[in-house]
């Protein structure tokens, strides 16, 4: 009897253990771990029609995001390299891990059309181009616009300018500060109301203003006089915009002018060729120092966060493409 009686605990024991050890690998906290991702070869990914070929170190950053679980929040933790933010701070409230990865993919696709414009006009060619506004998907619980936008509604015009792509009504409202009114005019169920709203700050960074809402193009239908392919595989986000246009730019080029120069960046790029404001700054300084970049093109807003983790990359900091241009030609 004592022999059983010794087993049975011994059993319970090694079931609680196993209970407590699946608990701390398996457990979803709601957090996510921000952790460097990879550099990324941008020639591997983009086939740019009638280019030179230039064979030029061109790479893209990205941040590896994972679920924490209490084992690897632990570790999170004590490394200088991973950040921690709560779910809620980076997927819309009413959406799960699938759709943000979908809307992810989508702003990857508006990334890559924002580049071929972007690159073919600074390199001579015309790209007519029209959508149906900018639609509101989500609006984040602490948005200073909640009570007056709601999903469905689709921005036509914001600080009077036209908006057609999403990365466009983010730069226009970038351009503004925290705390600044702003005229938006929107469709409603087909109705046009016009609203003056008060600018927020970014869930990234407080200094950065924002509406506080997820959004996406409608129906955006550019005229490419080119054929201009990429294949990112499972890459998402808005990001590599900059980096693209770079990539296609350097291609419709006769001149390399990246040269033997190990280039990277991030930033979001909108058709007029302004560079906006990303997250994961200081992963991205780890991806691009592992890669042993010369230079690190980021956006004028992320540029603090980047230097404060820089030790050898020479970070630049760009406010619109013609910046990364003027740069590599004159350095």
């Amino acid at each position: 009897m004592n022999f059983n009686a010794k087993k049975v605990k011994a059993i319970i024991i090694a079931f609680a253990v196993l209970i407590m050890v699946l608990f701390f690998i398996g457990y979803d906290t709601g957090y996510l771990l921000m952790r460097p991702g990879e550099a990324v070869l941008i020639g591997e990914l983009v086939e740019v029609e009638d280019s030179y070929n230039h064979e030029s170190e061109i790479y893209l950053l990205t941040v590896s995001q994972m679920a924490a679980s209490p084992f690897t929040y632990m570790f999170g933790a004590l490394s200088p390299r991973v950040d921690i933010v709560h779910q809620s701070n980076v997927i819309p409230p009413d959406m799960d891990l699938d759709e943000y990865y979908k809307l992810n993919r989508e702003r990857m696709q508006e990334s890559q059309d924002n580049a071929k414009v972007v690159a073919m006009e600074m390199a001579g060619y015309e790209v007519p181009m029209k959508s149906d506004g900018v639609e509101v998907i989500e609006i984040i619980p602490t948005s200073s616009v909640k009570g007056v936008l709601q999903p469905g509604d689709v921005f036509i015009e914001v600080d009077g300018n036209e908006v057609m792509l999403s990365d466009q009504l983010i730069s226009v409202v970038q351009s503004n500060d925290v705390g600044d009114k702003i005229p938006i005019t929107i469709l409603r169920e087909e109705v046009e109301k016009k609203f003056e709203v008060e600018l927020g700050s970014s869930e990234a960074d407080p200094e950065v203003p924002a509406l506080g809402v997820f959004i996406r193009t409608l129906n955006w239908q550019p005229e490419y006089p080119l054929d201009i392919e990429f294949d990112t595989g499972q890459i998402g986000g808005p990001s590599a915009g900059m980096m693209f246009v770079l990539e296609i730019y350097n291609q419709l080029t006769e001149e390399d002018i990246i040269g033997d120069r190990v280039v990277a960046g991030t930033g979001t790029i909108s058709f007029d060729g302004t560079i906006g404001t990303i997250g994961g700054m200081k992963q991205k300084v780890y991806a691009a120092e592992e890669k042993q970049a010369d230079v690190l093109f980021c956006p004028v807003d992320n540029y603090e966060e980047a230097i404060a983790h820089a030790t050898e990359v020479k970070v630049v900091q760009v406010e619109h493409f013609d910046d990364v241009v003027n740069y590599l030609t004159e350095n």
